[in-house]
């Protein structure tokens, strides 16, 4: 059941009888139902999505599957030998996945170097590859858009790993930052990245780097996001990360007559600069406090302003605060 782009799988089942034919009983009442076709042999589908009304029944008519391809990957290191035992990992999306994206299957290569995803979707994929001794790979490949062929072969090739390091560091105070979480996202295509967090001295080490160009970014609770780009080349890359403490607004809306507000809505907006207009960087919030106050909390270092509403009140803005 789809919500804004997350779904909740209801774990309710349809298997179809001699004829095809499929019913789906106990289904909640949404607008927003999607079903999910799988099957030996064929491809996973999803269809909809379908209305489904309180004590009624649906027809939703032929749902189609297809065959689906088989997509087999050899894994090769620097001098193109097989790799073998290396696990692979297959994304059926039309988008590179990030690091917290789950996979739609797991594979290890055999002793040539071969893995088999059978009766996947005839669509682009990616694969990431990841070997002892060896960077994190990943490749996006796929056929042509109306190809649907039998089988389709990509190879995915292996770097020599090397360790990415550096050290997280708080502002103003200068301090090392323990627990921050560190990311390596790769710029040029066919390497992987990774994900570490920052030992107590705010040291952070992620082994299996590919070189290339790097987007390295960090985050901690009460501090801003930073990032920057890197090349990872021979040997280690040391690099250092410095984030800004965050800040937060405390206040009272109140009207004309001096009273408080009790029930409004807070947008915040910041400025890149004092005079450059502002723009939404946190979500709409709304309030309801005896006194009319509010705080809002985790704001980065910028000019911020205050958007206001209150029923029987106009839109109000107030100054601009560093």
């Amino acid at each position: 059941v789809p919500a804004r782009g997350t779904a909740e799988k209801l774990g309710i089942r349809g298997p179809p009888d001699g004829e095809g034919r499929s019913t789906l009983a106990g289904l909640p009442v949404t607008d927003g139902l999607v079903l999910q076709l799988a099957g030996e042999n064929f491809a996973a589908t999803d269809a909809g999505p379908f209305l489904v009304d309180a004590g009624s029944t649906r027809d939703v008519g032929d749902l189609m599957v297809q065959r689906g391809t088989d997509i087999v990957v050899t894994v090769l290191d620097p001098e193109s030998k097989p790799v073998g035992d290396a696990k692979l990992w297959l994304f059926q999306t039309a988008f590179e996945p990030g690091l917290d994206d789950p996979p739609s299957a797991e594979a290890v290569t055999d002793e040539q170097g071969t893995a088999r995803f059978p009766h996947a979707r005839s669509a682009l994929f990616s694969v990431r590859a990841k070997a002892e001794g060896f960077a994190l790979a990943q490749l996006q490949a796929g056929p042509l858009p109306g190809e649907e062929p039998a089988e389709y072969q990509v190879v995915v090739n292996l770097a020599e790993a090397q360790p990415l390091e550096g050290l997280v560091i708080g502002e103003p105070d200068g301090q090392p930052l323990a627990g921050a979480q560190v990311d390596a996202v790769p710029i040029d295509p066919g390497n992987g990245g990774g994900r570490t967090t920052t030992d107590e001295e705010g040291h952070f080490s992620i082994p299996d780097i590919a070189p290339g160009n790097y987007t390295v970014s960090a985050k901690a609770k009460g501090y801003s996001a930073h990032s920057e780009r890197t090349w990872a080349g021979k040997g280690p890359t040391v690099m250092e990360l410095h984030l800004k403490k965050q800040g937060s607004l405390r206040g009272t809306v109140v009207g004309d007559d001096g009273q408080p507000i009790t029930a409004f809505q807070l947008q915040p907006r910041s400025h890149r600069g004092r005079l450059d207009p502002p723009y939404p960087r946190q979500s709409l919030m709304k309030v309801k406090n005896e006194q009319g106050e509010f705080l809002i909390e985790d704001l980065d270092p910028a000019f911020w302003c205050l958007e206001v509403w209150a029923q029987g009140y106009a839109l109000t803005e107030n100054l601009v605060v560093d």
